[in-house]
């Protein structure tokens, strides 16, 4: 290796035309044979441990160290060889830091001085895997007195490039080599001084590569879709060396696997609809810039054949009643096969239906079974135990506690309130009872249900448990258990609980209906004994009924309006404008305070909505329905010291102007006709020859 600077034949030239150039009269003498330094001297390698990851660096990065020396005396010449795995590493560039050594030269002897001092830095020697480069500063004169450097600093930068290893983690010494020949520091007389070298230690490492699958499935806990369906699965990469590449792969339960072109470096991906049994695997491939490469995967399939019977486990009936029974089917490979079967017997009627209804006509026990296969060929049945009782003599009725049952728009308001008596008769044994109670929700509302002074469990020493109520649209369900302290049960007849519900609107022309019933006996509604065992029992409903009466007749454009109202309305005592769709109902009598309420039947054809409603030009908010036919229009209202009251009805239009134009047109149309029928009619005459 070519010694730089330090060899006095090779340097001798440089100098000598130094000197030629810049007339120097001194001699400059090296002295190889001593050397000189002082203690602690050093060139090292900063920073000492250089750390990459490929996911932050990737191949093709640089990175610099410095060449530091420290607590140097006297230095005017270095040289340095600094190596490296090239395998790992390759030479990018060498250079003075502005803050270099010999840097401050010029200011610390004469501040502004232009060529007060000269460096010699000869181009660098660079092999594989190592450089060898250096420094000489020349003092010039007349800028002379003589001057080196002494302390700690920078005597040059190197720049690394990183290559692709062929392993990881791959780790180098940044070394200086050749101490005294190929690396050393020289004073001013020329003499070496005296140092030690710290390395730097070079450390690549790479974070492995990973990629996550969601929804997450395994081969025992798969995710489950219904048959058809489909999941949309995301992958998610990490470490390696961004950015990444990803490959779906989409497998059926018989092994064949196919690489889904479609979604090639998607993040996500809806596989394909799930028709078969079995599993499937979803598997995702993500690649990272190096080309490492690392898979995830998700199993799915198709939800198991579910069955479920209602009732079941088992049901109560009475003799000659009927059961329905439904079959619930999910999951597996549809089309199904649907089987009933009553007492192991297959019962053809059903087939292939969802419910069976079937009457049992003898006490006893019977079975009722569903048997179902998907197209798969997997098989599911259920059985139900249905105990059918003889014809009970208990009862269980819903009366009205004040035994009306059909009520008049003339005598019961909208928002008016009716309580049932539940009740039971000829009970033996009673401890526990339940309800469920149903009705129109569209003409009754829930209100309350309680338990009457006088109830079956009613008196001391008893403790109930009557949890809250379940109330729906248009039921409640609601039950009672009496807790024995002593052992005391109910006997004889006895009302188990009073419901209240409210009338929340008018009745549909001429009348609205519906049953106060009680539902799914022996299931919801039930009565159980001591011992735990349901009491048979029938069922007694009762029907509610609301009717529009005494409606007042009035005739307008030859169309029939009706008026029900609990108070006084004179017949065709009406005004109206067309023009501004509206129809006031004068002489609307009372007496002063009464509470009174008005249900007027327009007809669609006469008037159409949007609405206004007025009593006395005060407007009011009415509650409206309607059917194909009429819009009902119902109001309340007080009589104060005027006992005469006026209803305006104010719509978006009225049929009869729209009328009255079409006739006009059509009288039009047919005078024009008529006019133009008779220039015809004329024109097929010729004029009358002229006498000569």
């Amino acid at each position: 290796m070519m010694n730089l600077f330090k060899n006095g034949k090779k340097i001798a030239p440089m100098l000598v035309f130094a000197i030629l150039i810049l007339s120097i009269t001194f001699a400059l003498t090296f002295k190889i044979g001593a050397n000189q330094g002082a203690s602690g001297t050093k060139i090292v390698i900063l920073p000492v441990e250089n750390k990459f990851n490929v996911s932050t660096t990737p191949p093709g990065s640089t990175f610099t160290v410095n060449v530091t020396v420290v607590d140097v005396t006297d230095l005017q010449n270095w040289q340095i060889k600094l190596t490296w795995d090239p395998t790992l590493l390759d030479y990018v560039s060498i250079s003075l830091p502005r803050d270099h050594v010999f840097s401050p030269i010029d200011s610390a002897i004469n501040p502004g001085a232009p060529g007060a001092r000269s460096m010699i830095t000869p181009p660098p020697d660079v092999g594989p895997g190592y450089v060898v480069w250096g420094c000489t500063y020349v003092n010039v004169p007349p800028y002379y007195p003589y001057w080196t450097f002494n302390g700690t600093g920078t005597l040059c930068q190197v720049k690394l490039k990183i290559l692709t290893p062929p392993t990881y983690p791959a780790t180098c010494n940044l070394t200086l080599v050749n101490i005294g020949t190929d690396t050393f520091l020289i004073n001013g007389p020329g003499y070496d001084i005296t140092f030690t070298v710290e390395d730097a230690t070079y450390t690549y490492t790479y974070t492995e590569l990973k990629v996550s699958i969601s929804p997450v499935g395994t081969y025992t806990n798969p995710k489950i879709v219904d048959y058809g369906g489909t999941q949309e699965f995301t992958a998610n990469a990490s470490g390696g060396l961004p950015p990444y590449t990803y490959q779906w792969f989409f497998q059926w339960p018989n092994g064949t696997e196919i690489e889904v072109s479609e979604a090639y470096n998607e993040t996500s991906w809806t596989c394909y609809p799930i028709l078969d049994p079995g599993r499937h695997k979803v598997t995702v491939q993500a690649t990272d810039s190096l080309g490492f490469k690392v898979n995830a995967s998700s199993y799915i399939k198709i939800k198991d054949l579910s069955l479920t019977l209602t009732p079941f486990p088992s049901t109560n009936v009475n003799v000659d009643q009927s059961k329905t029974f439904t079959a619930t089917v999910s999951g597996g490979i549809p089309p199904y096969k649907i089987q009933w079967y009553r007492n192991n017997t297959e019962d053809t009627l059903y087939r292939n239906q969802t419910t069976a209804t079937f009457t049992f006509t003898i006490a006893g026990v019977e079975y009722i079974k569903v048997k179902v296969t998907d197209s798969s060929g997997i098989i599911l049945e259920r059985t139900t135990t249905v105990k059918v009782f003889p014809t009970p003599t208990t009862k269980i009725n819903v009366i009205p506690a004040d035994g009306i049952t059909t009520y008049y728009t003339n005598t019961t308001a909208v928002g008016s309130e009716i309580i049932l008596n539940v009740t039971v008769v000829d009970v033996t044994d009673l401890q526990n009872w339940q309800i469920k109670l149903t009705w129109d929700p569209t003409l009754l509302n829930f209100t309350d249900i309680w338990l009457p002074s006088d109830h079956v469990f009613a008196g001391a020493n008893r403790q109930m448990v009557t949890p809250p109520p379940e109330v729906g649209p248009g039921y409640v369900v609601w039950g009672c258990t009496y807790i024995n302290e002593p052992y005391w049960t109910f006997n004889g007849t006895g009302t188990l609980c009073q419901v209240k519900l409210k009338i929340i609107r008018q009745p549909y022309a001429p009348q609205s209906s519906c049953v106060l019933g009680l539902a799914n006996q022996y299931e919801d509604t039930f009565i159980i004994n001591g011992a735990g065992y349901d009491i048979p029992f029938l069922i007694q409903n009762t029907t509610y009924t609301y009717k529009l009466v005494s409606p007042v007749v009035h005739q307008l454009l030859d169309f029939t309006i009706l008026t029900y109202t609990n108070t006084s309305i004179i017949a065709n005592a009406i005004n109206y404008n067309i023009a501004g769709a509206w129809i006031k109902f004068l002489n609307i009598t009372g007496a002063p305070g009464t509470a009174a309420y008005v249900n007027i039947t327009l007809p669609k054809a006469l008037i159409w909505d949007a609405w206004e409603v007025y009593i006395d030009d005060v407007e009011v908010t009415p509650q409206i329905a309607s059917d194909a036919t009429n819009t009902y229009i119902y109001v309340e209202f007080t009589f104060g010291d005027n006992y005469n009251k006026t209803i305006k009805v104010v719509g978006s239009g009225m049929v009869p102007e729209q009328t009255h134009m079409l006739l006009l047109a059509l009288l039009f149309a047919s005078l024009l006709a008529i006019a133009m029928s008779k220039t015809s009619f004329r024109k097929k005459f010729p004029k009358p020859s002229k006498i000569i």
